[in-house]
């Protein structure tokens, strides 16, 4: 047996005799045009290509209004999720809000692992919805739009000594797919086209019309006193001095976004998150769906994540939103959507006859046997994280022909994947087979079954088939050897923290003739 533990982009991928067992854990520092009586036809769920995720029935309503077309609603099995269907710029949408009162990233998972199940051509997705605004550098101002750049979550780690939180979250990077240099581009020589759109698509909504209150910010040490929302009976002395600016227009920010299962509604402790992470914005859902699907998350500002917390801003600041999440939809012609969404190959390409066949046939190990193995100093080792500068990942064992090498194999895989099935881990396993078919005893067999396990068990991972370089279009088949290689090496790159094992037997069955 061998075993390997990967760690940044440089890795090898060792063949010798018997099997192997690798372990991969990587750390990186990379208005509607309809009826009033009668919804347009839908197209069948495959040709759905982007996801529209809020949190509010207000950002629902807001995203609603974008829409040029709306479609009739389609069947779904089981899905507990309530879509609104429709187009934007010949572009289908699927949006979905989350239940009433219930938020944070956990709730964003369940949404968008719903929605992936009953719309499998979405590779993309928009988080669109209210935030609060980091006022320092960046002059984030309440209806400014924060686009996200990069998403923290700011709530993941341990407690250590006097209660602190020692964060372990990695930054996660938001989907190239969508065209944001494009846009911003655009803006350097012209205005963006918020006000516009906000004026075609909300007219006769004054509810999401630009509040006639004043915008104020308050020291970040300061709480809000008065007993009601309104900020009258606060002491307006303690307000930050801050320019006035030309226009009422939203602008538009690029930046890091913290997001966490609480609403963030302290000055001081905001600040002092934010200079850690250097985040300019706070929310509750998009690090749920970045595991799940790679998103974008477009924020309004509403407030200021502090104590001074008022619903005033809320419409206008879901509108503005919106309002650039049609823009850039706009900006991303259908070409690009349905490349980024249907690349030449997809997970399902990789999958081949017999793949499982070998391990299937391995009889299950007879009882209180096998067990011996589990506790063997070598193995235990190799699973203390603290050891990895030993053994660097690997742990090989070998024995005589007979001795039930594949046995203990098939038992320590499913040993592992029954005791991490609850956690965030992908276990897969490949098992040569010299009388098998020619993918049954090839690296090239093993890199497509690795990969099809990998990518399953982390969608979100298939950006990496999104590779022209790779992938070119109209490419018949699966891909070679090194681009196998490639593909797979880009994917562990892309895990993060999350962890992948690989279970490898029989390495000395592989016919690599």
């Amino acid at each position: 047996m061998a075993s390997t533990s990967y760690h940044g982009a440089n890795y090898g991928f060792q063949v010798g005799n018997n099997y192997g067992h690798i372990t991969t854990e990587i750390h990186l520092s990379k208005r509607p045009k309809t009826s009033h009586h009668d919804d347009l036809r839908a197209p069948p769920h495959a040709k759905y290509t982007i996801a529209w995720i809020c949190a509010l029935y207000i950002e629902m309503a807001a995203a609603q209004a974008m829409l040029d077309e709306i479609h009739e609603r389609l069947p779904t099995r089981v899905d507990d999720n309530n879509y609104i269907l429709g187009s934007i710029a010949r572009h289908n949408v699927v949006i979905a809000c989350l239940p009433e009162g219930q938020y944070g990233t956990n709730n964003a998972a369940i949404i968008m692992t719903n929605m992936k199940r009953t719309f499998p051509a979405i590779r993309a997705c928009l988080m669109v919805g209210i935030g609060g605004g980091v006022p320092g550098n960046t002059d984030v101002r309440l209806g400014d739009v924060v686009v996200g750049t990069r998403v923290m979550q700011y709530d993941l780690g341990k407690l250590i000594g006097d209660g602190q939180l020692r964060r372990t979250a990695i930054p996660r990077l938001c989907h190239p797919l969508f065209g944001t240099s494009n846009v911003r581009a655009n803006h350097e020589r012209r205005p963006s086209r918020i006000h516009s759109i906000l004026q075609q698509r909300l007219q006769g909504q004054p509810a999401y019309s630009r509040p006639t209150s004043s915008d104020l910010l308050f020291y970040a040490s300061y709480d809000h006193e008065s007993l009601t929302d309104s900020c009258d009976g606060c002491d307006h002395t303690m307000l930050v001095p801050r320019s006035s600016r030309t226009s009422d227009e939203a602008t538009i920010h690029y930046g890091a976004i913290a997001s966490g299962n609480q609403v963030m509604r302290d000055g001081t402790t905001r600040d002092n998150v934010a200079r850690e992470l250097d985040v300019i914005c706070f929310e509750m859902e998009s690090a749920g769906l970045m595991d799940i699907l790679p998103c974008l998350p477009i924020r309004g500002i509403c407030d200021y994540a502090d104590s001074h917390k008022s619903k005033e801003w809320q419409r206008y600041a879901a509108a503005t939103a919106a309002a650039y999440a049609r823009e850039l939809l706009e900006e991303l012609s259908v070409t690009e959507s349905r490349q980024g969404v249907s690349p030449t190959v997809d997970s399902k390409s990789f999958k081949f006859d017999q793949i499982d066949s070998r391990k299937t046939s391995i009889k299950k190990e007879e009882k209180k046997t096998c067990r011996w193995f589990l506790n063997h100093p070598d193995y235990k080792a190799w699973l203390d994280p603290a050891k990895l500068t030993q053994h660097h990942g690997f742990l090989w064992i070998s024995g005589k022909p007979g001795a039930g090498k594949s046995t203990i194999m098939k038992f320590a895989y499913m040993r592992m994947k029954d005791s991490t099935r609850d956690k965030h881990a992908v276990t897969a396993s490949f098992f040569f087979n010299a009388r098998g078919t020619d993918l049954e005893k090839s690296t090239s067999g093993m890199y497509r079954s690795l990969l099809l396990q990998l990518l399953q068990g982390y969608p979100d991972l298939e950006v990496v088939l999104d590779n022209a370089e790779l992938f070119p279009q109209h490419q018949d088949g699966c891909p070679p050897l090194n681009v196998l290689k490639d593909t797979f090496e880009n994917a562990v790159c892309a895990l993060g923290k999350r962890l992948f094992t690989c279970f490898i037997d029989a390495l000395d069955e592989c016919d690599e003739s």
